[in-house]
């Protein structure tokens, strides 16, 4: 039987993993490396901006951030490394992962990004307000949630992302999920 799906061009049960990112970083570069869909190793380069960045992954994406900004790294349909960036304002950032998406967050906002079903590596914000922000990640599902609300993202078939939102009733949530 045919296995997951993964990079086009690839076999889903592919031996060389071809679909797996590395990213080498320093204060001003990210150097992205792939392998393109004939097996072939690439380097794609860009700029950071001279700060210093915390890093967060999921098996489609390497994302690097800081205060200010987050540099996604991913393959797009055509398995071409891409980078995408988002502005994240002035304030440090949690991060929650999952398979095929991250979210980083803080007080004010949240960010998710995901690869869609076109191949492009789109970011999504979501203004969650409040303090004491918490996160679960299962499956392909995220939740950032604290007393009053819970800010959920998940990816539909077609490769879209979007924020949905559940008031809580203002008193603390534990989490369960299944296995």
């Amino acid at each position: 039987p045919p296995g997951p799906p993964g990079m086009p061009g690839v076999g889903g049960c592919d031996p060389h993993d071809r679909d797996s990112l590395i990213v080498l970083y320093n204060f001003s570069d990210a150097y992205g490396y792939y392998q393109d869909p004939n097996g072939s190793g690439q380097w794609v380069t860009h700029s950071l901006g001279g700060t210093s960045h915390s890093k967060a992954s999921s098996k489609r994406a390497v994302v690097l951030y800081n205060f200010t900004q987050a540099h996604a790294f991913y393959l797009d349909n055509a398995g071409a490394g891409q980078w995408a960036v988002q502005a994240l304002g002035s304030t440090s950032h949690n991060a929650a992962t999952t398979d095929g998406m991250v979210v980083l967050y803080n007080n004010s906002t949240a960010h998710a990004f995901h690869v869609d079903g076109s191949g492009n590596g789109v970011w999504t914000s979501q203004t969650i307000g409040g303090t004491n922000h918490s996160a679960v990640a299962h499956g392909g599902k995220i939740i950032v949630f604290n007393n009053t609300n819970a800010w959920a993202f998940s990816v539909d078939d077609s490769g879209n992302g979007a924020w949905t939102v559940q008031p809580l009733g203002g008193t603390s949530h534990s989490t369960a999920t299944t296995q």
